[in-house]
């Protein structure tokens, strides 16, 4: 419903810096918003969340219209599971999606470290994997934040 909309890049870490507040003044208020993260294995996966994203807000909020997905390495959507509300979260401590087992998409304030996990809300996989060549299988994975965009609604 929303592909006529036009979208902007309200923040990018490689043209705005790694600055958790500049990134929530870029994006406060916004009504719809796609998360993009890229991870140092070379994983491409964010969410979608039709609610603006505020500070003032307590714990989680957000709609059903949710969702989570990976694109590189492959490309793979997961709307609302229906089994819990944890949509999305954003405080002076991280900006986070999903919820119920783990954080689909966890990001400390800094920017840099995070996790992906089994993802009740979603009914989701950890997003981000460990490199290829890693024996690693886990449910939940921590990751390194190399790149990230956050575009909204013009």
């Amino acid at each position: 419903q929303y592909k006529e909309y036009s979208w902007e890049c309200s923040y990018s870490l490689v043209r705005d810096g790694k600055s958790y507040a500049t990134l929530y003044k870029k994006i406060k208020g916004h009504i719809g918003s796609l998360l993009i993260i890229k991870d140092s294995s070379g994983h491409i996966f964010g969410g979608f969340a039709r609610q603006p994203w505020s500070m003032k807000q307590e714990g989680y909020y957000g709609t059903g219209e949710t969702f989570v997905f990976s694109l590189e390495p492959r490309l793979d959507v997961f709307k609302w599971s229906e089994k819990n509300s944890f949509f999305m979260m954003l405080n002076e401590n991280a900006i986070a999606m999903g919820g119920g087992g783990s954080f689909a998409i966890y990001l400390d304030s800094d920017l840099h470290e995070g996790t992906s996990g089994r993802c009740e809300t979603f009914d989701s996989p950890p997003l981000s994997m460990p490199s290829e060549n890693s024996d690693e299988i886990l449910d939940v994975h921590t990751f390194t934040c190399v790149d990230l965009e956050i575009w909204t609604f013009k």
